[in-house]
């Protein structure tokens, strides 16, 4: 394979400029060369295009490939400068459901995200302001954790963000097939005695046609948009141990009834509901995870803990480049995204990722803490909008800290 068809599929280009291309001369060691006998860099320019539906097609240019030679061997260095992005290719349109300003779509290659962010965080939003569209406009990329803090550059509230760094999580960890794009959906845990595995009553019966699920729980977040419900079941017991799995369902479906609760308190102003399920039909192929405890359950909360920091940046982010705040700490807010983004990835059981998470989640309050301070200079009712981020909260503080306390025994007080 060419040299020019290893760094088209290496970028996933879309469209080729050949008579740029073809000026890219592969290195020979008869060619000239500097003083030191290493060949000169043959430079190109490759343009690549991202289209939103609807929209005019504009180029990205600015891709410069060089070889050398060292220790014998070629070598290629591709350096990436991203010099225009047109408002719809930062906008570009992934739902199922038809066109949505607030959608962050698929892009050629990795290093255009801090570009896209800084993009999309010095503009005005313009995404619904109901949350309902909102959500169903944003279809989580991969990372889904970049997913969560494009779509927050765009939100026109802390409600919105946070609800779309939820979807982000419950999509990472439970991924979806691209037919569904476009769904809401809610993670179905929290019953009347708590949410250990001990408390879980929801169960599966075994029918004629796959299980039948019958059950309530108490608090689930987004409900009452959902068309997609992720429940917490018990199948039995192996043992002392409760054999849970997550079942995924239609929100309509016949036997699943959900009342809203009012006046929960929550600050973000996010919808909850009762969820009872009455001899639900459940599919075998609905069934989607094992284990759901311990990958489910235990890993969201780590996962809405960083997913929730990252937005809470991103907005933090938005506020510093419109409204002139000072430099560096915007760019201790892109530096925090970069931690959240790498430590997204990291496997959410391993106690070393619990102690860098407890390490990234201070330091966010301490960028929260400044921004506070330099909130002091917006208009009342700005500074009131984006109070959520700008102060600290302690839910699941107590969880928070236990997490931590057991993965410093685990990896250093275990003989």
């Amino acid at each position: 394979m060419c040299l020019v068809c290893l760094v088209c599929l290496a970028l996933g280009c879309r469209e080729l400029d050949t008579a740029r291309l073809a000026s890219l001369t592969p290195w020979r060691s008869s060619g000239t060369g500097d003083s030191a006998g290493r060949p000169q860099a043959a430079a190109s320019e490759h343009r690549t295009t991202t289209t939103a539906p609807g929209a005019s097609r504009q180029s990205v240019r600015g891709l410069e490939i060089s070889l050398e030679a060292a220790g014998g061997r070629a070598v290629i260095r591709l350096r990436i400068r991203l010099r225009r992005v047109s408002d719809a290719a930062a906008l570009a349109v992934t739902s199922q459901n038809g066109p949505s300003s607030a959608s962050i779509g698929p892009v050629n290659g990795e290093p255009v995200f801090f570009e896209r962010l800084l993009q999309l965080a010095s503009r005005g939003s313009s995404a619904p302001s109901e949350l309902a569209p909102f959500l169903r406009g944003t279809y989580p990329t991969s990372p889904a954790v970049e997913s969560a803090v494009l779509n927050a550059a765009t939100a026109p509230t802390p409600g919105h963000a946070v609800a779309a760094a939820h979807q982000a999580a419950l999509h990472q960890l439970v991924p979806r097939v691209a037919a569904d794009g476009g769904e809401i959906r809610a993670v179905c845990v929290t019953e009347a005695a708590g949410n250990s595995p001990r408390d879980i009553k929801t169960c599966l019966s075994e029918s004629a046609d796959g299980w039948s699920m019958s059950g309530s729980k108490r608090w689930a977040t987004l409900s009452p948009l959902a068309d997609q419900l992720l429940v917490v079941a018990l199948r039995g017991w192996h043992g002392h141990r409760a054999d849970l799995v997550v079942v995924a369902v239609p929100a309509a479906r016949t036997g699943i009834t959900i009342r809203p609760l009012r006046d929960t308190g929550d600050p973000l102003g996010l919808p909850h509901a009762e969820v009872h399920f009455a001899d639900v039909a459940v599919h075998a192929s609905e069934l989607v995870v094992e284990d759901a405890h311990d990958r489910l359950v235990k890993p969201m909360r780590l996962l809405e803990d960083l997913f929730g920091a990252a937005v809470a940046s991103a907005c933090r982010l938005k506020l510093a480049i419109t409204n002139d705040w000072p430099r560096d700490h915007a760019e201790s807010e892109l530096a925090l995204i970069a931690a959240i983004r790498q430590l997204s990835q990291d496997p959410a059981g391993n106690p070393a990722c619990h102690l860098a998470s407890a390490g990234v989640l201070s330091l966010a309050r301490t960028l929260e803490a400044r921004a506070r301070e330099l909130a002091r200079s917006l208009d009342e009712e700005t500074r009131a909008h984006w109070t959520p981020f700008l102060e600290s909260h302690s839910f699941a503080a107590r969880a928070r800290e236990a997490r931590r306390a057991r993965a410093w025994a685990t990896l250093f007080e275990s003989t």
